[in-house]
């Protein structure tokens, strides 16, 4: 699939690289295009098989001919199943199924009259969307079971009920509204307390041992054939043995897992629900209090139990097909109810139901999703920290690390656990079984759900998290894995001894045998954690330390780093120098008194340390040498360069410093003139403009010298200008991994002079060193093209297609200086760009645009000396044909030229011009069939001294861009653009 993210607009070089003082074009073409269409989408259910025959199930076929009822069938195909049916004489009753390794598995049916006497069975299924016949099953009666299988069955449901409210610490006696209202947990076991409980509910033992005394002799013996078909009444004993390991009392050890009755690590549950969002939020009753890595073992061991009872294929399956049969039983049972006759029975198949549901859905769900199941952060500290100073265990322990992590529950939806039991119970929503059947049930969950106002609420119990759980050196491995600059202490793990300088790298990790988790990997158990003894270092804060005059005093900083003790240091020095030292903090000052006499340097000083040091064994001290400052030269601007009745002038000085005993230089040019000043000053005079060396020579020492080039400007010209001529194509992308390479895409660009940025401080005195002179004779000349064929390479489906574009970015001309403050134009550009119709992957049709641009932009600058009242005329008798760009609406435009009047004083001091006329600036654009208008500043008698500027920005863009009005597609098309720029500007004082 082509990447579309990066296709689109590409902006060519002018809309994006130039800048003025006025214009300022910031990307505008980086618009993303993609104008996706939409793929017709549509299905349907399988076609209905009139015939039913067995040849439109061709390959698919049970594995057996005969079956006992209750049985799994299996139906070997390799076609999908999406709905198996029973056929009821012209009757099709849908039934569960579930997938198995050859196909899927089908209860056959459990009905009175097969149960007890067996029959043939028949079956329709929908395969890959078609409706077809399968082949008749016999089916063979259930042997005579124990009429008390029904009474042990409501027993074990009773002692489930009993063990699963004490494991949720719930009390019917002792529960109130407001935690009913506000645990999730505790509105479950209330849930389940009152419909297995009132004896209004079908489900209820009570109910049914009442119902059971209305049963014949016959429905007795095929409930009682029914259950133990399921082994519902062991399957049931065994769940109740599984509840009786309380989640808040284990004795596992002693206070290892309580109540999180205290404030610690405990985290409020938040319900995804819909008017009761944040009422469900108390999650003191069912949030175990995990508080160290001894209770963190246990609770992660029970989650794993509790999560392998659960992945275990074998029961699961088991489970599954207890549940699947038993709501088989009741949907085709149900679907030969008529009218209220069989109420009776159907109440006892729909608590059968709902049992077999309850064992299969609850389980140890609790125990797997509210005790820890995985580590979601670990976290490794050295403290006091990572990186030691060397000398750190002279004053304090040795370091030791921490090591502690989070862990989290699985969340866990008990509206679910709800919404599958009482689907079950009452059966699939699309069996004509009276409704009443089970009302008793109905009305009392309705009621409990009302009264805890949770009618519309989701009840999730989110992830739980333990946070910041210790974890000592009993529950870990601890390895050091590099570096030989640390020790574990063999006495105690947790403490590390520092031995040599460098790194080592700590891991420290859990002991997989103690945390089992079916979520975590080895590596998101364990944490690791670079530590580092640092080298104490002393450094001087100038080394050599260098003496201007003999005989000076010197202060010194030396900075003590990685040391604890920074205190302990030693001072030593040359026999030609006295040295004193304070220290604050890590910083010590030493003040060291010179020598007069300058043949006694160099002399020297050290500064080392006297705490312990590390390996490898050394000294920890630093030299320094103090020297006298050798002869040096180093020239300096007093004044920047100015024109003077047409001289260019600048005036430099000559500092000399460094051990000396004459101050004096001499000074050379490469040309014009020096005028020598006091103090080593001059002033150099050019009458031409260039470039030259100027030489300051030490006379004490003909071999010191300092040079500098000087850039005299155009004093005979009042004209300045930078100008750049741009043109670029941008080249498409090449997406996916299609092998296309396109030329390089590089604009082409010329450009003249110096380019301002800013126009503050500039004034008469300085803009020949920041613009360039734009004197008569003086042009820029371009002839310039990044036209070509460029390839577009896209690919759909892991085949590459690639589309030839041809573009054209192209501009010629010239721009000259002919004197009288005026300046021809001659300049042509040509641009095109191309959109093209392209695909994705996925179908979807996009539409490509690469763009060319080309263009000019200018910055010119007239400049006059003013005394008398006059006005500057501009004349701008150009012709441009060039049409506007077609920016899409609502991007900011600028006009194409921007003239605006700068005033300086004697002092060349920026004047506000708005203070003496009433329009300093005026813009203006050239275009096609819109020539530019003129305009006059006009000026009052000014101060002797004066200077006027006029300056020009102009920006003048040529390209195309594709029509985006009212959100438009733009389609395939071509963006061909050019335009000329001819005639002149001028601007003359009247």
């Amino acid at each position: 699939m082509a990447d579309s993210s990066r296709r689109g607009f590409q902006g060519a070089g002018l809309f994006s690289k130039h800048t003025s003082s006025v214009f300022t074009f910031a990307k505008p073409l980086s618009i993303l295009l993609l104008a996706s269409g939409l793929l017709a989408c549509g299905g349907g259910g399988g076609s209905s098989s009139s015939s039913g025959s067995i040849a439109a199930c061709s390959g698919a076929d049970f594995t057996a001919t005969q079956y006992e009822a209750g049985d799994s069938a299996e139906l070997i195909t390799k076609k999908s199943l999406s709905q198996i049916y029973l056929m009821q004489g012209s009757d099709a009753l849908p039934l569960e199924s579930t997938p198995s390794d050859m196909g899927y598995f089908i209860t056959v049916p459990m009905t009175p009259d097969l149960a007890a006497n067996g029959g043939t069975v028949s079956y329709e299924a929908e395969l890959d969307g078609k409706r077809c016949a399968l082949p008749s099953l016999d089916v063979t009666p259930l042997p005579q079971a124990d009429d008390d299988s029904y009474g042990d069955m409501l027993d074990a449901m009773e002692l489930v009920v009993s063990n699963l409210e004490t494991m949720l610490a719930y009390d019917a006696n002792a529960i109130t509204q407001g935690e009913i209202n506000s645990d999730p947990l505790m509105l479950f076991a209330h849930w389940i307390h009152e419909v297995f409980t009132d004896p209004n509910s079908e489900l209820s033992p009570t109910y049914q041992r009442n119902l059971m005394a209305s049963f014949s002799d016959a429905d007795k013996q095929y409930f009682a054939q029914i259950i133990e078909k399921l082994d519902l009444s062991n399957s049931l004993q065994n769940l109740a043995q599984d509840f009786d390991q309380s989640l808040f009392n284990v004795n596992i050890q002693p206070k290892a897992i309580r109540l999180a009755n205290a404030r610690t690590a405990r985290e409020p549950a938040t319900l995804h629900a819909q008017s009761c969002t944040n009422r469900f939020n108390d999650s003191s009753r069912y949030k175990v209090d995990i508080y160290d890595a001894a209770s963190l073992s246990i609770g992660m061991k029970l989650a794993y139990q509790a999560q392998e009872k659960i992945n275990n294929a074998q029961a699961n399956a088991a489970a599954a097909a207890r549940k699947g049969t038993a709501v088989n039983v009741l949907s085709t049972a149900g679907s030969l109810a008529k009218g209220g006759a069989y109420a009776g029975p159907l109440a006892a198949l729909g608590a059968i139901a709902g049992y077999a549901s309850f064992e299969n859905d609850v389980g140890n769900a609790q125990m797997a999703k509210l005790l820890p199941s995985k580590i979601s952060r670990t976290d490794l500290q050295i403290i006091p920290k990572a990186q030691l100073e060397e000398d750190y265990t002279e004053k304090f322990s040795n370091p030791s690390w921490t090591f502690s992590v989070n862990a989290s529950s699985e969340s866990y939806n008990l509206s679910k656990q709800i919404a599958d039991l009482a689907l079950n119970a009452l059966g699939a929503s699309q069996l004509p079984v009276d409704a009443q059947v089970m009302a008793g049930f109905t009305e009392v969950s309705n009621r409990v759900i009302a009264d805890a106002n949770a009618t519309d609420c989701d009840l999730i119990v989110p992830a739980i998290t333990w946070r910041n759980i210790p974890i000592d050196a009993e529950h870990a491995e601890v390895t050091l894995l590099s570096g030989s600059a640390f020790e574990l202490d063999n006495s105690n793990k947790k403490v590390l001894k520092p031995v040599a300088i460098g790194e080592s790298e700590l891991e420290v990790k859990l002991k997989p045998d103690s945390y089992p988790s079916f979520s975590n990997t080895l590596a998101q158990q364990r944490a690791t954690q670079k530590i580092e003894n640092l080298q104490k270092t002393i450094t001087f804060g100038s080394n050599p330390i260098i003496v201007n005059n003999p005989g000076e005093v010197i202060d010194i900083e030396v900075l003590i780093k990685n040391s604890v003790s920074p205190e302990k240091f030693l001072v030593d020095h040359s026999v030609g120098v006295l040295a004193s030292s304070s220290r604050s903090g890590n910083i010590v000052t030493l003040s060291i008194d010179t020598p007069n006499d300058t043949s006694k340097y160099p002399q020297s000083i050290t500064v080392a340390s006297t705490s312990m040091s590390l390996l490898p064994n050394g000294d920890r001290k630093t030299f320094a040498a103090i020297e006298l400052k050798g002869l040096e030269i180093e020239i300096e601007e007093i004044q920047s360069g100015f024109c003077d009745s047409g001289t260019y002038i600048e005036v430099n000085n000559a500092k000399v410093s460094g051990e000396k005993t004459d101050d004096s230089v001499t000074w050379t040019a490469s040309g014009g003139t020096i005028v020598t000043l006091l103090d080593n000053h001059i002033r150099f005079e050019a009458q031409q403009p260039g470039e030259y060396t100027l030489t300051a020579t030490s006379n004490e020492d003909s071999n010191v010298s300092k040079s500098v080039v000087i850039t005299a400007g155009n004093c005979s010209s009042n004209m300045f200008m930078h100008g750049k001529v741009t043109t670029n194509a941008e080249s498409p992308d090449v997406s996916g991994n299609c092998p296309v390479n396109n030329p390089d895409d590089t604009e082409e660009v010329t450009a003249y002079g110096k380019e301002v940025d800013t126009f503050i401080n500039i004034n008469p005195t300085n803009i020949r060193s920041k613009m360039s002179t734009f004197g008569p004779g003086q042009a820029i000349n371009f002839n310039q093209s990044d036209s070509g064929t460029y390839a577009h390479s896209y690919e759909i489906n892991e085949t590459c297609y690639t589309k030839q574009i041809d573009l054209i970015a192209s501009s010629s001309g010239q721009v000259s200086s002919v004197g009288d403050g005026r300046v021809n134009f001659n300049t042509e550009h040509t641009t095109k760009g191309d959109c093209y119709a392209s695909q994705e992957s996925d179908g979807s049709n996009t539409t490509l645009c690469t763009l060319a641009g080309a263009g000019e932009t200018y910055q010119i600058i007239w400049m006059f000396d003013h005394k008398q009242a006059r006005s500057y005329n501009v004349v701008n008798a150009l012709s441009c044909t060039a049409p506007p760009v077609n920016y899409p609406q609502g991007f900011p435009t600028s006009p194409d030229m921007v003239y605006q009047l700068l005033m300086y004083d004697e002092n060349n001091q920026f004047v506000d011009p708005s203070l003496m006329t009433t329009q300093p600036a005026f813009s203006t654009n050239c275009r096609a069939g819109s020539p530019p208008s003129g305009h006059s500043f006009d000026v009052p008698e000014m101060p002797e001294g004066y200077h006027v500027m006029i300056l020009l920005s102009m920006a003048y863009p040529v390209g195309k861009l594709p029509d985006l009005s009212g959100g438009n597609n733009p389609g395939a098309t071509s963006l061909p653009a050019s335009g000329k720029i001819t005639g002149y500007i001028q601007v003359q004082p009247q």
